[in-house]
Parts: C-alpha cells; structure tokens; sequence
C-alpha cells in the first residue's frame, strides 16, 4: 500500500458565536470497494484577544496610594522631535491610576499599560496645547510582545503654567491603529487669574487664587508691543492674591497681565483703558 499525506488549511476563518466546535474527518474512497476513514479532529475558532492600552499620570516615580508595583520598559524612543522628552530609563515603580481626560495633574511622566502585547509594533506619543492639533513628540518600539501586561515610562517636561495634552497612537504589526484615552499635565494660570474692573480706568484689581503658598512672584503690566510697563513682585499665598494696579496717567488702549514665576513669564489676561 502507499503512503498519503493530506494537508488541509483554514485561511481566516470566521468566528461563528452558534457553532461552539468544528470537526473534521477524512474519507478516502479506493474504487467502489474500499474506503479510508481517518480520526476525527475536534477544534474551536476563537476571536483573537486585542491589545488594550490605557494612558496614566505619575506624579513621580516612586510611592503611589495604589500599593502596586509594575516593572517600567525602558521606553526605547525611536525618534525625539521634541524637547520635552528628556531622558531614558527602566525601572520599578508603583502604579498610578488612569488620568481622565477632564483631569489636570503635574507630573515627571507617563505612563501607559498593555494588556495582550501580541502584534503589536510601536506606540507614539502625542502632545497637544489645545486637545484638538496633536503632534508626535517619541516613538516606543513595542518591548514585551507577548501576552503579559507591558508598561512603559515616559519622561516629560511640559509648560508648568499651562495646559498639556497627551495620547499614545498604538500601532500594530499589520498597521492598523488605535489610541488611548487622554490625560493632561500642568496649570490651567489663565483660569485662576481675574482683572477688575475690565475695562478699566484709573485702575484695575489683578486677583491670581492660588491654590497653595507658591512664593514670590512678579506682576506684568505690557502694552500692545510687548513692553513692560510696570513690575511689580508680591509673594503668593494659598487662596486670594490681590493686587491693586494704579492706571492714573496711562492713555486708552489694550494691555496685558503676565504673572512671572521665576525665569517664566505666562502673558494670560487682557484688559481695556478707557478714559
């Protein structure tokens, strides 16, 4: 008798939530007289698991009120377009919670968790200062590629006295993409800073509610070109910080608050002079 071996291939065959199992057997027919039957072969088609991604703030790499620890991937940037990116590392840290896209936090980096890293081949990291315009700042070749939880650490330097938007494009073997939720880092000034009266005419009240003792400060006083008018230093408090603004003697016109701390200067409210 001869030996026959038969290959038979499935090519992407569908999940069929009715069908729990297949089964398979072979019948050989040899004339009208004999017959071949073969095992029967039981399997079942399941719907791949997909990576799941999810984005999160750490305020610093260390101690969280989570009480879990995740081994960080050395985050392997690819490119670095950006100078908010500053440096590379692998560590253990304890994991923090996925930052909702309404919440605002300062943070030495992010980081975000795969579940299932089967398939997929690299993450990009976007920022945003409007949460609409995005732009890559690195790209993260995948580490794990398995089906383990993978987390990765990004540091990052964003703008303290304005808002920062993140997100991380996910980008599989095959090309397709998705992306995670988004979480923003540093402080909305602008919506803590009032001028009162405005318009105004022989003064205004510059109010900053400042939600801890920030230290010393100085109040700018610009006209339209960018020219400094007046400078005047104050120390922050928690809570109200009210500053009266002698306008007496200055012509009708647009000018601009900046609040400086430091070296940064935040140019972040308008007013009006009408005489």
């Amino acid at each position: 008798y001869d030996s026959v071996i038969y290959t038979l291939k499935l090519t992407n065959p569908a999940p069929d939530p009715s069908v729990p199992d297949f089964h398979i057997t072979f019948r050989c027919y040899d004339g009208q007289y004999w017959q071949y039957i073969s095992n029967m072969v039981v399997y079942t088609i399941k719907t791949a698991t997909a990576p799941t991604t999810s984005l999160a703030v750490v305020a610093s790499p260390g101690t969280t009120a989570s009480g879990t620890t995740a081994t960080m991937q050395s985050a392997g940037i690819a490119s670095q377009p950006a100078s908010t990116i500053q440096s590379q590392s692998a560590f253990t840290t304890q994991s923090a919670s996925v930052g909702q896209p309404s919440t605002v936090q300062t943070a030495a980096g992010l980081q975000w968790t795969t579940e299932n890293e089967q398939g997929v081949a690299s993450y990009q990291v976007m920022e945003s200062l409007d949460g609409v315009n995005y732009q890559p700042i690195a790209t993260v070749n995948a580490k794990c590629n398995d089906s383990s939880k993978c987390t990765y650490f990004l540091p990052a330097t964003p703008d303290p006295t304005r808002v920062t938007h993140y997100k991380v494009t996910v980008t599989t073997q095959d090309s397709a993409t998705s992306e995670t939720n988004t979480v923003k880092l540093g402080e909305d000034i602008a919506s803590r800073i009032s001028l009162f009266p405005n318009p105004a005419r022989d003064f205004v009240n510059f109010t900053y509610n400042s939600p801890d003792d920030a230290g010393d400060a100085n109040l700018l006083i610009y006209d339209i070109q960018g020219k400094v008018l007046q400078k005047r230093p104050f120390t922050i408090h928690a809570g109200p910080n009210i500053l009266y603004i002698n306008l007496a003697g200055m012509p009708k016109g647009i000018y601009m608050a900046g609040l400086q701390f430091g070296l940064n200067t935040a140019v972040v409210k308008r007013f009006v002079i009408q005489n």
